[in-house]
């Protein structure tokens, strides 16, 4: 929505659409970050979870 609008930055070298996954699902340009470092911080948060 709005709020999404208003703080992406649609980095288009960065948030390619030749993705294996469907690209929807990528919260890469959603964050603050905008990089990959929350998704290995969740990856590490699961792998010690169990």
């Amino acid at each position: 929505g709005l709020l999404i609008s208003c703080n992406q930055m649609s980095a288009e070298y960065l948030f390619m659409t030749d993705k294996l996954y469907d690209v929807k699902y990528d919260t890469g340009d959603k964050v603050i970050q905008c990089g990959r470092h929350n998704d290995i911080f969740k990856l590490w948060l699961q792998w010690r979870a169990k």
